[in-house]
């Protein structure tokens, strides 16, 4: 009825009539860009809570920290769960739909894994769809930055130990960290957001700064591979710069890239192998001693806790990191370095199938849009699943968010992403 008495209201008014209702739109644009920013505002507050506590724990802060998990993880999900609230229509099917069944899986996978940070990672993903992914690694920027010099700038000063240790005949330091391994990831993560989110218009002073802060990196926790990684995006960043359009510019290249598309489906099913048939063939072992017995590691984790269609409550993973008192572990050592074994002998057969599937379309999602920037950050990341499981982790990983911001992106009634 509304709308009827305004169509009559412009048949007789004309122009007062049309800017009447420009002033009505551009009213109603206001209140939906507020809307949106504000909506926006609570996913980023839930996860720059999630972010900050995620690397403080896994410092030698734990030990301040050991009874604020559950209570940590509980306000990140009511955040996200008041954003959802905020912008839920149940006018619009898809929405509905969609979200039934993010409601079905999440209470499946709480009920079968179990485990606060499981279900608070699967309501980021979700909560993400649509939005700009590079307004979300600038805000992961800044927290992980901030986060991450705090603690090694507190090991450095004495408020909480840097521990050392020999490795291969090299000195090396935690930086305050419960492992030798975590700082390097959370660098990593940090300067791939960096090269995906300056892209092209990244200057060479910022390459050095970042290539010396991996190289100062390295010299202090000889990790090799999160080192190596990092100078392969750094290089692979430089050649984007120079020749921008190289991804695009013949065939050949890119049928490689469509190859490489399916990266995270082919180390998957190499793992698999590489697993099951340690020790069946000679020249696994002699891959073997190049990942540092990582295969043997798998081989013997599968065998101990097998293989099952969804996730199994008997794995209990056993490794070098400490307690969140700082303690070294007790029992003997099992772990399953590599992500995709990680992921099946954790959360099932049907968990792992979905994971590799929804990054490879990402994947293909990165080669439609032309986001060459993230397509081989991305599958650096599926070859480094090979060796190591961190990548799995949200705060070690922020790119787990493309499975919402680029998968999932039903159009709503009203857009709460960033225009």
């Amino acid at each position: 009825m509304k709308n009827l008495i305004e169509q009559l209201k412009c048949k007789f008014v004309g122009q007062s009539c049309i800017e009447s209702t420009d002033k009505n739109n551009t009213d109603n644009s206001i209140s939906v860009k507020t809307q949106s920013e504000w909506g926006n505002t609570l996913f980023f507050i839930s996860f720059g809570i999630y972010l900050a506590y995620s690397i403080l724990n896994m410092s030698l802060y734990s030990k301040f920290l050991v009874n604020a998990h559950r209570v940590i993880f509980i306000l990140c999900f009511a955040i996200v769960g008041v954003y959802e609230v905020r912008k839920f229509s149940y006018k619009n099917n898809k929405e509905l739909v969609l979200s039934l069944f993010f409601i079905f899986v999440l209470l499946f996978y709480m009920y079968i894994v179990g485990g606060a940070e499981f279900v608070v990672i699967f309501a980021f993903i979700y909560s993400a769809r649509g939005m700009d992914f590079k307004r979300i690694a600038r805000f992961s920027i800044l927290i992980s930055s901030i986060a991450l010099g705090f603690v090694i700038i507190s090991s450095f000063i004495g408020i909480i130990p840097n521990i050392a240790n020999m490795h291969h005949g090299k000195l090396r330091y935690n930086l305050g960290f419960r492992g030798m391994l975590y700082a390097p990831q959370f660098l990593f993560n940090i300067t791939a957001l960096i090269l995906y989110e300056r892209g092209s218009k990244i200057n060479w002073m910022q390459i050095l700064f970042l290539f010396l802060l991996n190289v100062g990196m390295f010299f202090l926790t000889d990790s090799r591979l999160s080192f190596y990684l990092s100078l392969l995006i750094l290089f692979a960043d430089i050649i984007l710069k120079i020749f921008p359009n190289l991804l695009t510019c013949n065939k050949v290249i890119k049928v490689v890239c469509l190859i490489l598309s399916f990266s995270y489906i082919f180390v998957c099913i190499f793992s698999l192998y590489a697993t099951i048939e340690y020790g069946n063939v000679a020249w696994l072992s002699k891959l073997d001693k190049l990942v540092d017995g990582r295969l043997c590691l798998g081989k013997e984790a599968l065998m101990t806790f097998g293989i099952s269609l969804l996730a199994n409550k008997n794995t209990v993973w056993i490794g070098n990191g400490l307690d969140a008192m700082g303690n070294l572990p007790t029992g003997k050592y099992i772990y399953a370095d590599n992500l995709y074994i990680h992921i099946l002998l954790t959360y099932g057969v049907i968990f792992l199938v979905v994971y590799v599937i929804l990054f490879t379309l990402v994947l293909f999602k990165c080669l439609k849009k032309k986001e060459h920037h993230l397509f081989i950050i991305l599958v650096a990341l599926a070859f480094r699943g090979f060796i190591d499981d961190l990548s799995f982790y949200l705060c070690y990983n922020t790119f787990v968010l493309l499975i919402g911001s680029m998968l999932i992106s039903p159009k709503f009634p009203t857009n709460y992403s960033e225009p």
